[in-house]
């Protein structure tokens, strides 16, 4: 399995905010399976046993394994270091059950299609073989970092 700091080499999430603990598989260009424990604060927030886990949390974790397949062959690991992965849309999005503190989520990521520096993805989460949720049509875009400060009106750098 792929871990943590590997992840890190590709993307720029970073404690807390780096949901994900490691890849369990990846095919390239084609699909991705993450995993992250929700709520145990080794990457994202701790959260008491039992307690019901965030379901923007689920999002976003799934949406950091759909950027890090998007990255994996043009790794983005700094922020601000020239090129930004942004999530621009996500429709489609529809949830069977809760997620409860400790469980292990498998996010599962597949690149529907890819254009220039964009990418359209989709996919779902499990826990326990369970269906936690479905994502379809998540769209990415890869974006110059001054292009983006320019057009965002601050001219800073990040």
């Amino acid at each position: 399995m792929i871990g943590p700091a590997e992840i890190m080499a590709i993307i720029p999430h970073r404690a807390p905010m780096l949901l994900l603990d490691g890849v369990a598989e990846i095919e390239p260009g084609v699909r991705l399976t993450a995993v992250g424990t929700a709520g145990a604060g080794r990457n994202g927030p701790e959260l008491p046993a039992g307690s019901a886990y965030p379901r923007e949390l689920v999002v976003e974790a799934w949406a950091q394994a759909a950027v890090l397949l998007t990255a994996w062959e043009r790794p983005l690991p700094e922020v601000g270091a020239g090129r930004v992965m942004l999530g621009a849309a996500i429709d489609r999005v529809r949830f069977e059950r809760e997620v409860y503190s400790g469980e292990l989520l498998e996010h599962r990521v597949r690149l529907v299609k890819a254009v220039d520096d964009n990418a359209v993805l989709d996919g779902s989460c499990l826990a326990g073989g369970e269906l936690v949720a479905e994502f379809g049509n998540f769209l990415v875009a890869l974006r110059d970092t001054a292009a983006v400060r320019a057009e965002c009106g601050t001219g800073e750098p990040a």
